[in-house]
């Protein structure tokens, strides 16, 4: 998927291309995006290419379940390293 993913972005990025051209390049880049963040790291270059996907704007995601699985992969319990309202640990 990461391949994919690069191959997307190189497109949605091309200067010059018209603006529903790059609108459609756009939703589909998202579109994997999404589907790679809700797919698990199952090691830690799974782990760093979601991250470069994350960054592929500017921002890395922040959110619990990315960071979940940091801790899973460096073998960190969840539990001390972030406070969630619930008391679970994602």
């Amino acid at each position: 998927m990461f391949a994919e993913w690069e191959r997307l972005h190189a497109l949605s990025n091309e200067p010059g291309i018209p603006e529903d051209e790059n609108d459609r390049r756009l939703d589909a880049e998202i579109a994997l995006e999404r589907e790679i963040r809700r797919t698990p790291a199952l090691s830690v270059q799974d782990l760093a290419q979601k991250a470069l996907v994350d960054v592929g704007f500017g921002m890395l995601d922040s959110s619990p379940q990315f960071w979940a699985e940091v801790c899973d992969l460096a073998g960190v319990p969840v539990s001390r390293m972030f406070f969630f309202e619930d008391g679970s640990d994602t």
